[in-house]
């Protein structure tokens, strides 16, 4: 059954809120970040939160089938997706990735029992979170009967289903691969907030190994001089302990973690000034300048960019349109603004605190979530 109904509306509200009850209670997911993440996102007092937030005196209605494609590198978006789903009123199908996710299955889990209590019946009946391998007819049918396609991944996949047929009246909206970087102001780092600093910086790099769009790959330092010189050693280090102590490797990712080093050594040819291993665990390569595509360069598992600068003109050298996030420390909301119309950064989705890098919300990749995925009634 499609059901379109008011964004926000109580129904829902009560179904995600239960469902952030519901995962707190379950002692063993502390060893899933990311689902304890998602379930502060949904608690109640922030849905109520992003509510007031998108008070509309206008009348909306969701449009009503949401098709989610949702990415295979950073699972739990799908959870985030079908979330923007119900606030904006409409019933939901998300197909995720039949590569096995041990996060997924145990949130999917949860979402079965919730949703089939009798409270939720209607929500039962009117949203599927279904997988099965990238087989066309599939595809091609529930994009053919749904009224919005919210599709994350790549260039080759959105343009894959960008292709296929869908209503006169659908609306497509997609999330592209995206690119994002830290800002962080030497002359602001100190012993006090060193620690908060680096294990802001962690969940905004490691919780999700880098694959996040918002997940910064390159540091811009700025104010680098003779007081600074050390603390940018002073960090790193201090980020390698909170690996050691909150981060596990595997041959797996160390071996994919040493294959995009080395292709990244490729593609930067002369643009590199030196390169430092911190304790295997963290890679750290010094650029001389920053390249147009540096989109291209992207760390994972721990790998990252430096570049140093006493001015913002290096933000200028980024042509890249897939410039999402920029995370800053040190910095205050005015110099941002400044920054963005000098150098016309009109690209950037984001501009966020440390440590804020991975929250989600309602305006995404300059998306009006609700006015996107819902219809307004004019009333005179």
């Amino acid at each position: 059954n499609v059901i379109r109904d008011v964004p926000f509306s109580k129904k829902n509200l009560d179904f995600l809120s239960d469902l952030s009850k519901f995962i707190f209670k379950q002692k063993k997911l502390i060893k899933y970040p990311e689902i304890i993440s998602f379930a502060y996102w949904c608690r109640r007092a922030n849905l109520i939160r992003m509510k007031s937030n998108h008070n509309s005196k206008e009348l909306r209605f969701g449009k009503g089938l949401v098709f989610h494609i949702v990415p295979s590198n950073v699972p739990i978006n799908f959870a985030y997706s079908f979330a923007f789903g119900l606030l904006s009123g409409n019933s939901n199908i998300l197909r995720i990735s039949s590569r096995e996710d041990k996060s997924t299955k145990v949130l999917c889990d949860l979402i079965k029992i919730l949703i089939k209590k009798k409270k939720y019946k209607n929500l039962y009946n009117s949203n599927c979170i279904l997988t099965y391998e990238k087989e066309t007819q599939i595809t091609k049918f529930l994009s053919g009967i749904s009224d919005v396609r919210m599709i994350w991944g790549g260039d080759k996949t959105i343009n894959k289903i960008k292709s296929l047929p869908s209503k006169s009246s659908s609306v497509d909206i997609s999330f592209p691969d995206k690119y994002s970087i830290s800002m962080i102001n030497l002359n602001k780092i100190n012993k006090n907030n060193i620690k908060n600093l680096v294990n802001n910086f962690f969940n905004d790099s490691f919780v999700m190994d880098q694959n996040a769009c918002s997940s910064p790959h390159m540091i811009i330092w700025l104010n680098k001089n003779s007081k600074n010189a050390g603390k940018v050693d002073f960090f790193w280090r201090n980020l390698l302990n909170k690996v050691n102590s909150k981060y596990i490797f595997s041959d797996d990712m160390i071996y994919k973690k040493i294959t995009r080093n080395y292709e990244n050594i490729v593609k930067l040819n002369n643009s590199i000034k030196s390169s430092k291993n911190y304790g295997e665990k963290i890679n750290v390569t010094t650029l001389k300048k920053i390249t147009k595509n540096i989109d291209q360069i992207r760390g994972i598992f721990g790998s990252f960019y430096q570049y140093y600068s006493n001015n913002f003109s290096c933000l200028g050298d980024i042509k890249s349109e897939k410039l999402q996030t920029i995370s800053y420390f040190g910095m205050n909301k005015n110099k941002i603004i400044e920054i963005l119309y000098k150098y016309n950064l009109s690209q950037i989705s984001r501009v966020v605190p440390i440590g804020k890098s991975l929250e989600l919300n309602l305006i995404w990749d300059g998306y009006d979530l609700i006015e996107s995925m819902t219809n307004t009634i004019k009333i005179e």
